[in-house]
C-alpha cells in the first residue's frame, strides 16, 4: 500500500502552483500510483493578470510531462472563466477544444494543456488528481470492471465511461454536476480525486483509497 509522505516542513505554505507542483512530484515519485509520462494533477487559484485584474486560474500538467520531474513551468495555465462555457457545448471536436483552450491562456510560453484538462476544470473541487495506478486500471479496463469497483469503493467511487474526447456530445451525461453525492473518487482508465485542499487529496489517493490489494 503506499504511503502518505507529505511532509509539512517541506511543503510549500501556499496553496497554489508551487504546492501542486510539490504535490505532483510526490504522486510521480511512486509508480504505483502514477506509471511514467501518465497522469495529470490540477488546481485553481487566484491570481492578477497583466491588466491587475484578479482571475482565477487553473493550472493543469503540460501535455508530454512527466509529473515525478516536473518543474513549476511543467505547468499550462488557464483563465477558468472563459474554459466554463464549454460546460454546455453540445459538440466540439478535438481541434476545436485544443484551439479554443490556447485561446485561453493566462500565460504566454507556457506548455499545451492536459487532453484531460476540461475534466479538471468541470470538477468543482480545488485540487483533482487524476492518476494511473496500474492496479486501478487493471480492475476498470476488465469486463467487470464497473461491478469490482463499486465492491470496493461503494458509493464513495463514480464510474465514468470512457468516451473519446471529441464525442463531447456522448459526454455530457457524464459530467460532474450528475455524479451522484459528488463523491471524492472516480474511475475512468485510471483514477480521479479531488479535495479543496493539497495535504488531503495527496492523503486520500496515497494512504487510503487506493485499496486494491485483494485483486
Amino acid at each position: 500500500m503506499p504511503k502518505n509522505v507529505w511532509n509539512e516542513a517541506d511543503a510549500p505554505k501556499s496553496d497554489g502552483l508551487e504546492s501542486l507542483m510539490y504535490r505532483s512530484r510526490l504522486l510521480g515519485s511512486d509508480r504505483r500510483l502514477v506509471n511514467i509520462f501518465g497522469g495529470n494533477t490540477s488546481t485553481k487559484s487566484f491570481e492578477k493578470d497583466h491588466l491587475g485584474r484578479e482571475v482565477t486560474v487553473l493550472w493543469v500538467k503540460g501535455s508530454g510531462s512527466d509529473i515525478a520531474s516536473i518543474g513549476e513551468r511543467g505547468f499550462a495555465g488557464l483563465k477558468l472563466e472563459e474554459v466554463l462555457p464549454l460546460f454546455d457545448r453540445s459538440s466540439m471536436t478535438d481541434e476545436e477544444m485544443t484551439g479554443y483552450l490556447d485561446r485561453t491562456a493566462f500565460e504566454v510560453g507556457r506548455p499545451r494543456q492536459s487532453i484531460e484538462t476540461l475534466l479538471h476544470a468541470f470538477v468543482p473541487a480545488k485540487h483533482v488528481d487524476h492518476t494511473h495506478p496500474d492496479a486501478i486500471i487493471s480492475i476498470a479496463c476488465s469486463g467487470n470492471g464497473q461491478e469490482i469497483m463499486t465492491e470496493i469503493y461503494g458509493e464513495r467511487a463514480a464510474w465514468v465511461e470512457y468516451i473519446r474526447q471529441r464525442d463531447h456530445r456522448r459526454n455530457r451525461p457524464h459530467r460532474p454536476s450528475r455524479i451522484p453525492q459528488r463523491p471524492p473518487l472516480s474511475c475512468m482508465a485510471g483514477m480521479i480525486t479531488t479535495f479543496w485542499r493539497d495535504l488531503g487529496a495527496f492523503a486520500r489517493v496515497t494512504a487510503r483509497d487506493l485499496r486494491c490489494d485483494g485483486w
